[in-house]
């Protein structure tokens, strides 16, 4: 058994999802891609959350995910597709404080497809590659530091396909995935004998943005204000949503079929945390455990390599 643990890390503009395999013991977390300044209060009642994350990292305290939308005074939301920003780096070491169990890790991390590109990957390996982190978890104390051994990038939605057909290449036709993100379509496409195909495959400008969008417009003609964000995360609001995801899944469907003609003749896959709530039909084939699907597949195809 290697000292070294192998890491698939999804750092998405809502949600940081990480996932991992160790000695036969499975491991995986998610929450929302938020960080803000961190303070230990005597008011504060951190048992109110269902799995809160307050870190200290190079010297500085911080609120990530729930915490951070909710108590942080400045929260930061991830908003780019950069992976080496400071936002994404904080995310990174907050995934890593949950997930990690060795000192010493490999991770496999997520790009958009306009992303995955020679200088992304410089990029990711001159600022993380050799980085040891070191991080102390506030709530119960506990310190780790995390040596970052090797780091790759892969396509999002390749990540996500490897998932859906379990790394098995189905030859006998073509084979595609959308990933819904918050702000984008992922599209990866295969020819027969899994041939990736460059002009098939691409980003488009649509996203579970658009139809929250929707929610939040019905709302404030209610007189309700609530941040994209917030709608995004929370429970409520089920009649507005279903008409508003109603007209999402159509839209997508039709983008889908501009995107590829040949349809009927391929199996097209759809993974996203938004797509267990969509009505796609039955000639897409939704992912189990969609929200995950993109971290376990970076995680699959690393601890092939």
């Amino acid at each position: 058994m290697s000292d070294t643990q192998v890491i698939g890390l999804d750092i998405g503009r809502s949600h940081t999802k990480v996932y991992s395999e160790y000695n036969g013991e499975k491991m995986e977390t998610i929450f929302q891609s938020v960080i803000g300044e961190g303070r230990n209060s005597e008011k504060m009642e951190f048992k109110g959350y269902k799995d809160p994350i307050y870190i200290t990292y190079d010297d500085i305290q911080y609120f990530v995910g729930e915490l951070a939308e909710k108590e942080s005074y400045n929260p930061i939301r991830n908003s780019s597709d950069e992976k080496d920003s400071y936002t994404a780096e904080i995310l990174m070491v907050a995934a890593l404080e949950k997930i990690a169990i060795k000192s010493k890790v490999k991770i496999n991390l997520g790009v958009p497809y306009r992303a995955f590109t020679s200088k992304t990957l410089k990029d990711i390996k001159n600022k993380y590659e050799g980085a040891r982190i070191n991080v102390k978890n506030n709530l119960n104390g506990s310190s780790k530091s995390i040596l970052i051994e090797e780091i790759n990038i892969m396509r999002e939605s390749d990540a996500a396909l490897m998932y859906a057909i379990n790394l098995i290449p189905n030859d006998d036709m073509p084979v595609g995935m959308v990933s819904i993100g918050f702000k984008t379509l992922e599209y990866t496409y295969f020819a027969k004998n899994f041939v990736y195909t460059d002009s098939l495959s691409g980003t488009e400008e649509y996203g579970v943005t658009n139809m929250l969008k929707i929610i939040q417009d019905n709302l404030m003609a209610t007189g309700v204000t609530k941040s994209l964000n917030e709608i995004d995360s929370s429970d409520d609001y089920e009649k507005y949503k279903f008409i508003s995801y109603k007209l999402g899944s159509e839209k997508i469907k039709q983008l889908i079929c501009e995107k590829w003609t040949n349809t009927a003749e391929m199996k097209t896959f759809i993974s996203g945390g938004i797509a267990s709530s969509l009505n796609m039909g039955d000639n897409f084939i939704v992912v189990d455990n969609p929200q995950m699907s993109t971290a376990i597949g970076l995680f699959l195809v690393a601890n092939i390599k």
